[in-house]
């Protein structure tokens, strides 16, 4: 008989293995997962899995996901939020006054309405918030076809997790040519006082979409907060979508141990802030072809679920 089988390259020096999405070998007779170690290559082995049919749920982020955080979107985004906050957060009466009261809270949160109520500002209307805040995506954002082309690879069911409101989060997708791909939109509305990073927040998804297996997820996220809390918590195979925004959290995490390295020490589960990161997508843009070059730790459950990844894209 013969079976369609991944072949991943595994540097185990490195602790990650990279894969190239068109390397589909063909082999003869009942094969699941073997090691063979490359003559003349030191510390390197293929690891040859088979093609089989896998129950697995894809979660993704929006911003800085589904589309790169380099576009400005956010950045634009992120201005008329201080600009909000200047016409209705009383004491705040300079856009450069706001940046700076939201910087601490944002850390904090990871949502800027949870920020704001946080610090009681709670005398405004939270829809007019997010169409002021999160207007125009259809001026910033544009479908890209290698997006899509990956979504679309993807078995299994798909959801969108964002601590947008899913008005906007669905007004995006459209934007974003990608409205018609997913199972369900789950934002900052069906949320309500909880937002990622908490646990809570995964736990309300889970419960709306009847996700019975967290672990079975795979989370497609450029924030190394929320992807803690969805491998730590909740066992998820995570990938980042490596960006700006990992730069800002990496070097706000540094500021942080400077500042209190006893609390911060007691926080972290080690000094590798991409511990529980599962794979690494670099580029800041998630495309067939940036998940092809990915870099993924070498763990079978990592393994299963990416491979069942990465079969729909080398196929499309």
């Amino acid at each position: 008989m013969c079976v369609r089988c991944k072949v991943w390259q595994v540097d185990e020096r490195r602790g990650y293995f990279f894969v190239n999405a068109s390397s589909f070998v063909a082999v003869v007779g009942d094969a699941s997962l073997g090691v063979a170690r490359r003559r003349g290559e030191r510390g390197r082995r293929t690891v040859v899995m088979k093609e089989e049919e896998t129950a697995w749920t894809y979660v993704f982020d929006l911003d800085g996901t589904l589309y790169p955080i380099a576009n400005g979107y956010e950045r634009a985004c992120r201005t008329r939020v201080f600009e909000f906050m200047v016409k209705h957060c009383p004491g705040v009466e300079t856009v450069e006054e706001a940046r700076s009261v939201w910087s601490g809270a944002f850390r904090r949160y990871n949502q800027t309405l949870r920020a704001l109520r946080s610090l009681g500002f709670d005398g405004f209307d939270e829809e007019e918030y997010w169409a002021y805040t999160r207007s125009d995506a259809k001026e910033a954002l544009a479908p890209v076809e290698s997006t899509r082309a990956f979504v679309e690879s993807l078995r299994g069911k798909k959801y969108v997790f964002t601590n947008c409101h899913e008005k906007q989060a669905k007004e995006a997708l459209v934007a974003l040519g990608l409205s018609d791909c997913f199972d369900g939109v789950f934002g900052a509305g069906d949320m309500g006082a909880v937002c990622k990073p908490e646990p809570a927040a995964f736990d309300a998804l889970f419960s709306r979409f009847d996700v019975r297996d967290p672990s079975r997820c795979v989370f497609f996220e450029d924030s190394l907060k929320n992807l803690r809390t969805a491998n730590r918590s909740f066992d998820m195979v995570t990938v980042l979508i490596a960006s700006d925004t990992l730069t800002e959290e990496i070097d706000a995490r540094a500021a942080s141990r400077r500042l209190n390295a006893a609390a911060d020490a007691a926080d972290d589960d080690d000094d590798d802030p991409t511990a529980f990161v599962d794979a690494i997508v670099r580029g800041g843009e998630l495309t067939i072809e940036s998940f092809s070059r990915a870099s993924f730790k070498p763990t079978e459950r990592a393994v299963e679920a990416c491979a069942d990844a990465l079969r729909g894209a080398s196929c499309t």
